[in-house]
Protein backbone atom coordinates (compact mmCIF):
# COMPACT_ATOMS: atom_id res chain seq x y z
CA UNK A 1 0.00 0.00 0.00
CA UNK A 2 1.30 3.63 -0.79
CA UNK A 3 1.00 4.23 2.76
CA UNK A 4 3.81 2.06 3.84
CA UNK A 5 5.49 2.66 0.85
CA UNK A 6 5.84 6.49 1.85
CA UNK A 7 5.41 5.88 5.41
CA UNK A 8 2.25 7.76 5.89
CA UNK A 9 0.66 6.86 9.95
CA UNK A 10 -3.00 7.32 7.32
CA UNK A 11 -4.27 8.08 4.04
CA UNK A 12 -3.22 11.67 3.32
CA UNK A 13 -6.08 12.24 1.17
CA UNK A 14 -9.24 9.93 2.08
CA UNK A 15 -12.32 11.42 1.23
CA UNK A 16 -13.26 11.53 4.10
CA UNK A 17 -14.97 14.91 6.24
CA UNK A 18 -12.37 14.00 8.81
CA UNK A 19 -11.96 17.50 10.91
CA UNK A 20 -8.53 16.98 11.61
CA UNK A 21 -7.85 17.53 7.97
CA UNK A 22 -9.54 20.98 7.59
CA UNK A 23 -7.70 22.89 5.70
CA UNK A 24 -8.47 26.81 6.18
CA UNK A 25 -8.56 28.69 3.36
CA UNK A 26 -9.28 32.39 2.70
CA UNK A 27 -13.40 31.51 1.97
CA UNK A 28 -13.00 28.40 4.53
CA UNK A 29 -11.83 30.45 7.52
CA UNK A 30 -14.43 32.88 6.71
CA UNK A 31 -17.15 30.94 6.49
CA UNK A 32 -16.21 29.01 9.97
CA UNK A 33 -15.57 32.24 11.96
CA UNK A 34 -19.04 33.76 10.66
CA UNK A 35 -21.09 30.83 11.76
CA UNK A 36 -19.09 30.83 14.83
CA UNK A 37 -20.11 33.89 15.70
CA UNK A 38 -23.46 33.94 14.80
CA UNK A 39 -23.94 30.79 17.00
CA UNK A 40 -22.37 32.60 19.85
CA UNK A 41 -24.71 35.79 19.20
CA UNK A 42 -27.98 33.13 18.97
CA UNK A 43 -28.41 33.98 15.89
CA UNK A 44 -31.56 31.92 14.69
CA UNK A 45 -30.94 30.82 10.81
CA UNK A 46 -27.61 30.29 9.06
CA UNK A 47 -26.65 29.34 5.42
CA UNK A 48 -23.85 27.54 4.16
CA UNK A 49 -23.40 26.72 0.43
CA UNK A 50 -20.73 25.53 -2.00
CA UNK A 51 -19.75 24.02 -5.29
CA UNK A 52 -19.94 20.09 -5.15
CA UNK A 53 -16.45 19.03 -3.16
CA UNK A 54 -15.70 21.95 -1.68
CA UNK A 55 -15.63 20.81 1.81
CA UNK A 56 -18.89 22.16 3.38
CA UNK A 57 -19.71 18.64 5.71
CA UNK A 58 -15.80 18.88 6.76
CA UNK A 59 -16.35 22.55 8.01
CA UNK A 60 -19.88 21.75 9.38
CA UNK A 61 -17.82 18.77 11.61
CA UNK A 62 -14.97 20.89 12.34
CA UNK A 63 -17.43 23.85 13.55
CA UNK A 64 -19.58 21.27 15.89
CA UNK A 65 -16.35 19.89 17.07
CA UNK A 66 -15.13 23.23 18.09
CA UNK A 67 -18.19 24.06 20.12
CA UNK A 68 -18.21 23.76 24.14
CA UNK A 69 -19.82 20.51 25.97
CA UNK A 70 -23.05 23.23 26.78
CA UNK A 71 -23.92 23.27 23.14
CA UNK A 72 -25.71 20.38 22.28
CA UNK A 73 -25.46 19.65 18.34
CA UNK A 74 -27.54 17.44 16.25
CA UNK A 75 -26.54 17.16 12.94
CA UNK A 76 -29.04 15.65 9.44
CA UNK A 77 -26.87 13.78 6.71
CA UNK A 78 -29.87 12.35 4.90
CA UNK A 79 -32.18 15.14 3.94
CA UNK A 80 -34.66 12.31 1.97
CA UNK A 81 -37.00 12.71 5.23
CA UNK A 82 -40.59 13.20 6.01
CA UNK A 83 -41.32 15.94 8.58
CA UNK A 84 -41.80 13.39 11.22
CA UNK A 85 -38.85 11.13 10.42
CA UNK A 86 -36.84 14.31 10.69
CA UNK A 87 -37.99 15.55 14.15
CA UNK A 88 -37.25 11.41 14.78
CA UNK A 89 -34.24 12.11 13.89
CA UNK A 90 -33.57 15.32 15.49
CA UNK A 91 -34.52 14.42 18.77
CA UNK A 92 -32.55 11.02 18.25
CA UNK A 93 -28.98 13.11 17.70
CA UNK A 94 -30.08 15.57 20.42
CA UNK A 95 -30.43 12.04 22.69
CA UNK A 96 -33.73 13.25 24.03
CA UNK A 97 -34.53 9.27 22.98
CA UNK A 98 -31.82 6.86 22.52
CA UNK A 99 -31.57 4.55 19.85
CA UNK A 100 -32.29 1.42 22.02
CA UNK A 101 -35.49 3.12 22.72
CA UNK A 102 -36.14 3.69 19.32
CA UNK A 103 -35.52 0.41 18.52
CA UNK A 104 -38.24 -0.53 21.05
CA UNK A 105 -40.73 1.92 19.12
CA UNK A 106 -40.49 4.43 21.40
CA UNK A 107 -41.30 6.98 18.85
CA UNK A 108 -43.38 4.89 16.30
CA UNK A 109 -46.73 6.18 17.34
CA UNK A 110 -45.68 9.73 17.66
CA UNK A 111 -47.96 12.09 15.62
CA UNK A 112 -45.60 15.42 14.26
CA UNK A 113 -47.11 17.43 16.93
CA UNK A 114 -46.26 15.37 19.41
CA UNK A 115 -42.52 15.12 18.38
CA UNK A 116 -42.87 19.06 18.43
CA UNK A 117 -43.75 19.34 21.85
CA UNK A 118 -41.30 16.49 22.66
CA UNK A 119 -38.44 19.10 21.14
CA UNK A 120 -40.12 21.76 22.75
CA UNK A 121 -39.84 20.66 26.25
CA UNK A 122 -36.16 19.77 25.71
CA UNK A 123 -35.26 23.02 24.48
CA UNK A 124 -36.89 25.04 27.04
CA UNK A 125 -35.31 22.84 29.67
CA UNK A 126 -31.67 24.03 28.30
CA UNK A 127 -32.73 27.28 28.35
CA UNK A 128 -32.98 26.95 32.10
CA UNK A 129 -30.02 25.77 31.99
CA UNK A 130 -27.81 28.06 30.12
CA UNK A 131 -27.28 25.53 27.57
CA UNK A 132 -28.12 25.75 23.61
CA UNK A 133 -29.00 23.38 20.77
CA UNK A 134 -27.87 23.81 17.24
CA UNK A 135 -29.39 21.86 14.17
CA UNK A 136 -26.96 21.17 11.40
CA UNK A 137 -28.62 19.77 7.97
CA UNK A 138 -26.40 18.62 5.41
CA UNK A 139 -27.86 18.69 1.59
CA UNK A 140 -30.37 20.79 2.23
CA UNK A 141 -31.38 21.53 -1.39
CA UNK A 142 -32.78 17.48 -1.32
CA UNK A 143 -35.18 18.58 1.24
CA UNK A 144 -38.68 17.89 0.40
CA UNK A 145 -40.76 21.33 0.19
CA UNK A 146 -43.11 19.85 2.95
CA UNK A 147 -39.92 19.14 5.32
CA UNK A 148 -38.34 22.13 4.20
CA UNK A 149 -41.94 24.03 6.19
CA UNK A 150 -41.54 21.98 8.73
CA UNK A 151 -37.90 23.75 9.54
CA UNK A 152 -39.42 26.98 8.79
CA UNK A 153 -41.62 26.43 11.92
CA UNK A 154 -38.83 24.74 13.87
CA UNK A 155 -37.49 28.63 13.92
CA UNK A 156 -40.67 29.43 15.97
CA UNK A 157 -39.55 27.48 19.25
CA UNK A 158 -38.30 30.62 20.94
CA UNK A 159 -38.89 32.44 24.27
CA UNK A 160 -39.55 36.63 24.80
CA UNK A 161 -35.16 36.66 24.63
CA UNK A 162 -33.88 34.23 22.84
CA UNK A 163 -34.46 31.33 20.04
CA UNK A 164 -34.36 28.07 21.37
CA UNK A 165 -33.00 26.40 18.48
CA UNK A 166 -30.67 26.79 15.80
CA UNK A 167 -30.10 26.08 12.50
CA UNK A 168 -27.84 25.66 9.94
CA UNK A 169 -28.33 24.75 6.28
CA UNK A 170 -25.60 23.40 4.62
CA UNK A 171 -25.89 22.59 0.41
CA UNK A 172 -24.93 23.29 -2.60
CA UNK A 173 -24.75 26.52 -4.59
CA UNK A 174 -28.60 25.72 -6.06
CA UNK A 175 -29.97 25.98 -2.19
CA UNK A 176 -29.75 29.85 -2.67
CA UNK A 177 -32.12 29.95 -5.88
CA UNK A 178 -34.43 27.32 -4.21
CA UNK A 179 -34.90 29.83 -1.21
CA UNK A 180 -35.14 32.73 -3.14
CA UNK A 181 -38.47 31.05 -4.70
CA UNK A 182 -41.54 33.38 -3.74
CA UNK A 183 -43.15 30.78 -2.09
CA UNK A 184 -39.72 30.25 0.28
CA UNK A 185 -39.74 34.20 0.98
CA UNK A 186 -40.68 33.56 4.73
CA UNK A 187 -38.05 30.99 5.53
CA UNK A 188 -35.39 33.24 3.31
CA UNK A 189 -36.03 36.16 5.19
CA UNK A 190 -35.30 34.24 8.19
CA UNK A 191 -31.63 33.46 7.26
CA UNK A 192 -29.21 35.90 9.07
CA UNK A 193 -25.95 34.63 8.09
CA UNK A 194 -25.14 33.55 4.51
CA UNK A 195 -21.54 32.20 3.61
CA UNK A 196 -20.25 30.54 0.60
CA UNK A 197 -17.30 28.68 0.11
CA UNK A 198 -15.22 29.14 -3.15
CA UNK A 199 -12.75 26.04 -4.67
CA UNK A 200 -8.71 27.36 -3.46
CA UNK A 201 -6.36 29.23 -5.90
CA UNK A 202 -2.88 28.04 -6.80
CA UNK A 203 -1.37 29.05 -3.71
CA UNK A 204 -3.81 27.69 -1.45
CA UNK A 205 -3.95 24.50 -3.00
CA UNK A 206 -0.24 24.08 -2.47
CA UNK A 207 -0.16 24.78 0.88
CA UNK A 208 -3.82 22.14 1.12
CA UNK A 209 -1.64 19.41 -0.13
CA UNK A 210 1.08 20.12 1.86
CA UNK A 211 -1.19 20.51 5.25
CA UNK A 212 -2.82 16.65 4.49
CA UNK A 213 0.60 15.43 4.32
CA UNK A 214 1.58 17.39 7.42
CA UNK A 215 -1.45 15.75 9.28
CA UNK A 216 -1.05 12.21 7.71
CA UNK A 217 2.97 12.63 8.94
CA UNK A 218 4.50 12.17 5.64
CA UNK A 219 5.67 15.91 4.29
CA UNK A 220 8.94 14.42 4.15
CA UNK A 221 8.81 11.27 3.00
CA UNK A 222 6.81 13.10 -0.73
CA UNK A 223 7.23 16.12 -2.31
CA UNK A 224 4.86 17.36 -5.10
CA UNK A 225 7.31 19.77 -7.44
CA UNK A 226 5.97 23.11 -8.40
CA UNK A 227 4.60 21.97 -11.95
CA UNK A 228 3.04 19.21 -10.42
CA UNK A 229 1.04 21.10 -8.23
CA UNK A 230 0.16 23.56 -11.05
CA UNK A 231 -1.16 20.31 -12.66
CA UNK A 232 -3.06 19.53 -9.74
CA UNK A 233 -4.46 22.95 -9.50
CA UNK A 234 -5.67 23.39 -13.25
CA UNK A 235 -7.09 19.53 -13.44
CA UNK A 236 -9.15 20.32 -10.54
CA UNK A 237 -10.15 23.55 -10.57
CA UNK A 238 -8.98 23.79 -6.56
CA UNK A 239 -12.12 21.68 -5.48
CA UNK A 240 -10.58 20.02 -2.63
CA UNK A 241 -12.55 16.90 -3.52
CA UNK A 242 -11.21 16.51 -6.77
CA UNK A 243 -7.65 17.43 -5.18
CA UNK A 244 -7.77 14.38 -2.77
CA UNK A 245 -8.34 11.95 -5.91
CA UNK A 246 -6.16 13.65 -8.09
CA UNK A 247 -3.08 13.23 -5.94
CA UNK A 248 -4.05 9.92 -4.01
CA UNK A 249 -3.57 8.67 -8.02
CA UNK A 250 -0.67 10.18 -8.24
CA UNK A 251 0.98 8.68 -5.41
CA UNK A 252 -0.56 5.32 -6.39
CA UNK A 253 1.86 5.42 -9.68
CA UNK A 254 4.49 6.98 -7.59
CA UNK A 255 4.92 4.37 -5.48
CA UNK A 256 4.66 2.14 -8.95
CA UNK A 257 7.54 3.84 -10.53
CA UNK A 258 9.27 3.90 -6.41
CA UNK A 259 9.46 7.77 -6.77
CA UNK A 260 9.30 9.78 -3.88
CA UNK A 261 9.25 12.91 -5.87
CA UNK A 262 5.80 13.49 -7.60
CA UNK A 263 6.46 14.96 -11.17
CA UNK A 264 4.04 16.74 -13.70
CA UNK A 265 4.03 13.37 -15.65
CA UNK A 266 2.54 11.40 -12.89
CA UNK A 267 0.08 14.06 -12.14
CA UNK A 268 -1.31 14.17 -15.95
CA UNK A 269 -1.16 10.24 -15.58
CA UNK A 270 -3.58 10.75 -12.65
CA UNK A 271 -5.98 13.20 -14.43
CA UNK A 272 -6.10 10.50 -17.50
CA UNK A 273 -7.21 7.83 -15.54
CA UNK A 274 -9.58 10.07 -13.30
CA UNK A 275 -10.70 11.53 -17.11
CA UNK A 276 -9.88 14.80 -15.63
CA UNK A 277 -9.82 17.81 -18.06
CA UNK A 278 -8.75 21.73 -17.83
CA UNK A 279 -12.54 23.50 -17.52
CA UNK A 280 -13.67 25.17 -21.55
CA UNK A 281 -14.88 28.43 -21.17
CA UNK A 282 -16.42 28.88 -24.75
CA UNK A 283 -17.58 25.93 -26.58
CA UNK A 284 -18.92 26.11 -30.73
CA UNK A 285 -20.43 29.32 -32.11
CA UNK A 286 -19.16 31.47 -29.28
CA UNK A 287 -15.67 29.66 -29.66
CA UNK A 288 -16.02 31.52 -33.33
CA UNK A 289 -16.72 34.51 -32.30
CA UNK A 290 -13.94 34.92 -29.60
CA UNK A 291 -11.91 34.29 -32.55
CA UNK A 292 -13.39 36.92 -35.04
CA UNK A 293 -13.07 39.07 -32.14
CA UNK A 294 -8.62 38.06 -31.67
CA UNK A 295 -8.15 38.66 -35.31
CA UNK A 296 -9.89 42.47 -34.86
CA UNK A 297 -8.20 43.23 -31.72
CA UNK A 298 -4.95 41.99 -33.57
CA UNK A 299 -5.77 43.84 -36.60
CA UNK A 300 -6.29 47.14 -34.65
CA UNK A 301 -3.27 47.07 -32.70
CA UNK A 302 -0.97 46.72 -35.92
CA UNK A 303 -2.26 49.65 -37.50
CA UNK A 304 -2.35 51.64 -34.15
CA UNK A 305 1.55 51.00 -33.81
CA UNK A 306 2.36 51.71 -37.29
CA UNK A 307 1.03 54.63 -37.17
CA UNK A 308 2.81 55.80 -33.59
CA UNK A 309 6.21 54.48 -35.20
CA UNK A 310 5.85 56.41 -38.35
CA UNK A 311 6.27 59.88 -36.89
CA UNK A 312 9.87 59.00 -35.46
CA UNK A 313 11.30 56.09 -37.48
CA UNK A 314 11.33 54.99 -41.21
CA UNK A 315 10.21 51.56 -40.94
CA UNK A 316 11.02 48.47 -43.11
CA UNK A 317 7.64 47.04 -43.22
CA UNK A 318 7.35 43.04 -42.59
CA UNK A 319 5.40 40.10 -41.87
CA UNK A 320 5.34 38.55 -38.72
CA UNK A 321 7.12 34.72 -38.79
CA UNK A 322 5.81 31.81 -36.47
CA UNK A 323 8.28 30.89 -33.58
CA UNK A 324 7.83 27.23 -33.71
CA UNK A 325 6.36 25.29 -37.17
CA UNK A 326 4.30 23.33 -35.22
CA UNK A 327 2.04 26.13 -34.54
CA UNK A 328 -1.75 25.80 -34.43
CA UNK A 329 -3.29 27.75 -37.30
CA UNK A 330 -5.56 30.01 -34.51
CA UNK A 331 -3.36 32.96 -35.82
CA UNK A 332 -4.07 32.33 -39.37
CA UNK A 333 -6.97 34.51 -38.58
CA UNK A 334 -5.36 37.39 -36.80
CA UNK A 335 -2.79 37.30 -39.90
CA UNK A 336 -5.49 37.26 -42.66
CA UNK A 337 -7.13 40.19 -40.97
CA UNK A 338 -3.89 42.51 -40.77
CA UNK A 339 -4.68 45.22 -43.11
CA UNK A 340 -2.97 45.13 -46.85
CA UNK A 341 0.06 47.29 -47.83
CA UNK A 342 -0.43 51.06 -48.57
CA UNK A 343 -0.33 51.52 -52.26
CA UNK A 344 3.15 53.06 -53.45
CA UNK A 345 3.27 56.21 -54.17
CA UNK A 346 3.11 57.68 -57.67
CA UNK A 347 6.29 59.07 -59.14
CA UNK A 348 6.87 63.05 -59.47
CA UNK A 349 5.76 64.28 -62.86
CA UNK A 350 8.55 65.08 -65.05
CA UNK A 351 7.99 68.57 -65.79
CA UNK A 352 9.28 69.32 -62.11
CA UNK A 353 12.37 70.24 -61.38
CA UNK A 354 14.19 67.12 -59.34
CA UNK A 355 14.41 67.42 -55.64
CA UNK A 356 17.89 67.33 -54.37
CA UNK A 357 16.96 65.29 -51.81
CA UNK A 358 15.99 62.65 -54.09
CA UNK A 359 19.12 61.92 -55.40
CA UNK A 360 20.75 62.17 -52.06
CA UNK A 361 21.54 58.53 -50.65
CA UNK A 362 18.54 56.91 -48.40
CA UNK A 363 18.85 56.80 -44.46
CA UNK A 364 19.90 53.26 -43.07
CA UNK A 365 17.24 51.51 -42.35
CA UNK A 366 16.16 51.34 -38.70
CA UNK A 367 14.30 48.03 -37.50
CA UNK A 368 13.25 48.12 -34.42
CA UNK A 369 13.62 45.01 -31.34
CA UNK A 370 10.23 44.19 -30.55
CA UNK A 371 9.15 42.16 -27.50
CA UNK A 372 7.06 39.03 -26.58
CA UNK A 373 5.85 37.54 -23.57
CA UNK A 374 5.43 33.54 -23.86
CA UNK A 375 2.74 32.96 -21.40
CA UNK A 376 1.64 29.75 -18.86
CA UNK A 377 2.26 25.72 -19.80
CA UNK A 378 -0.24 24.25 -20.82
CA UNK A 379 -1.09 20.48 -21.18
CA UNK A 380 -3.55 21.07 -24.01
CA UNK A 381 -4.39 22.75 -26.32
CA UNK A 382 -8.27 23.60 -25.31
CA UNK A 383 -6.03 24.91 -22.31
CA UNK A 384 -4.30 27.16 -23.61
CA UNK A 385 -6.78 28.51 -25.93
CA UNK A 386 -9.08 29.57 -22.93
CA UNK A 387 -6.11 31.24 -21.74
CA UNK A 388 -5.76 33.22 -24.86
CA UNK A 389 -9.58 34.07 -24.23
CA UNK A 390 -8.93 35.39 -21.19
CA UNK A 391 -5.63 37.20 -22.26
CA UNK A 392 -7.69 38.93 -25.12
CA UNK A 393 -10.20 40.05 -22.66
CA UNK A 394 -7.94 41.38 -20.82
CA UNK A 395 -6.44 43.52 -23.57
CA UNK A 396 -3.51 41.79 -24.92
CA UNK A 397 -3.07 41.40 -28.37
CA UNK A 398 -2.83 37.33 -28.51
CA UNK A 399 -0.47 36.67 -31.69
CA UNK A 400 -0.41 32.47 -31.72
CA UNK A 401 -0.78 29.90 -29.72
CA UNK A 402 2.88 27.56 -29.49
CA UNK A 403 3.59 24.15 -28.77
CA UNK A 404 7.35 23.35 -27.24
CA UNK A 405 9.38 20.45 -27.94
CA UNK A 406 8.27 19.19 -24.18
CA UNK A 407 4.63 18.91 -25.95
CA UNK A 408 3.24 21.92 -23.88
CA UNK A 409 1.16 24.87 -24.85
CA UNK A 410 1.93 28.51 -24.46
CA UNK A 411 0.34 31.74 -25.40
CA UNK A 412 2.53 34.43 -27.28
CA UNK A 413 0.92 38.05 -26.27
CA UNK A 414 2.21 41.25 -27.76
CA UNK A 415 4.37 42.94 -29.50
CA UNK A 416 5.94 45.31 -27.18
CA UNK A 417 8.57 47.92 -28.61
CA UNK A 418 9.61 49.18 -24.97
CA UNK A 419 11.58 46.16 -22.97
CA UNK A 420 10.60 47.85 -19.65
CA UNK A 421 7.07 47.71 -20.44
CA UNK A 422 7.15 43.88 -22.03
CA UNK A 423 8.85 43.33 -18.06
CA UNK A 424 6.37 45.03 -16.40
CA UNK A 425 3.68 43.05 -17.72
CA UNK A 426 5.60 40.05 -17.88
CA UNK A 427 5.66 40.78 -13.90
CA UNK A 428 1.84 41.18 -13.71
CA UNK A 429 1.07 37.93 -15.60
CA UNK A 430 3.90 35.66 -13.33
CA UNK A 431 1.54 36.89 -10.26
CA UNK A 432 -1.71 35.00 -11.56
CA UNK A 433 -1.66 31.98 -10.26
CA UNK A 434 -4.20 30.45 -13.41
CA UNK A 435 -0.99 31.27 -15.61
CA UNK A 436 1.83 30.96 -13.49
CA UNK A 437 5.21 31.55 -15.76
CA UNK A 438 5.06 34.66 -18.43
CA UNK A 439 9.01 34.65 -20.10
CA UNK A 440 9.98 37.40 -22.08
CA UNK A 441 11.26 36.92 -25.63
CA UNK A 442 13.07 39.45 -28.39
CA UNK A 443 12.17 39.81 -32.32
CA UNK A 444 13.95 41.51 -34.68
Amino acid sequence: MLEDFYGFAEQPFSLTPDPRFFFRSESHERAIEDLARAIRRREGFMLLTGDIGTGKTTLCRTLLDELDDRTFTALVLNPFVTEEELLRVILLDFGVVSREEARRGALAGSTKQDLVEVLEQFLTSLAGLGASAILVIDEAQNLPAATLEQVRVLTNLETDRQKLLQIVLVGQLNLATILADPGMRQLDQRISRRCQLQPLGRRETEDYVAHRLRVARGATAVHFTDKALDHVHRLSAGVPRMINLLCDRALERGQAAGAARITPSLVLEAGRELTLEPPRRRKGDRRKAWLQRWALRAAAAAVVSSAILAGAYQVVRYYDVPFWPSISPFAAGASAALPAPPPAPRSAPEQLPADPAATAPAPPVVRLSRYSILVGAFSTEAAAAAAAERLTGEGYVVREIAQTEGGEFRVLVGPFTDVALARQHAERLQQDPALGTATIVTER
